[in-house]
C-alpha cells in the first residue's frame, strides 16, 4: 500500500523500478544481445 509506506520502503521500491526500467548507463558491461549485434556488424563491415 504506497500511502502506508515508510521512507525507507518507498525509496526501496523506486530503486527497484529504476533497476528495472531505467535506460542502462554509458559505460557499463554489453549484455549478450549487444555482443552479438557487434559481432554481425565486425561480419558484415570488415576492415
Amino acid at each position: 500500500m504506497f500511502w502506508a509506506a515508510t521512507p525507507h520502503e518507498f525509496w526501496s521500491a523506486i530503486e527497484g523500478w529504476t533497476e528495472l526500467h531505467a535506460p542502462k548507463q554509458p559505460g557499463g558491461p554489453l549484455d549478450d544481445e549487444e555482443i552479438a549485434t557487434l559481432e554481425d556488424m565486425k561480419r558484415r563491415f570488415p576492415d
